[in-house]
């Protein structure tokens, strides 16, 4: 059961680093076509 949990809460990092990395990137993009 603890491995789940360890399991889960790393997984849990993994999206919100996707998120920021993802937000990031639409940042960029955004930006670009505003130059």
């Amino acid at each position: 059961m603890e491995e789940l949990e360890m399991e889960n809460a790393q997984l849990k990092k993994d999206l919100n680093s996707l998120r920021r990395t993802v937000a990031e990137a639409d940042t960029a993009t955004v930006q670009k076509h505003l130059m």
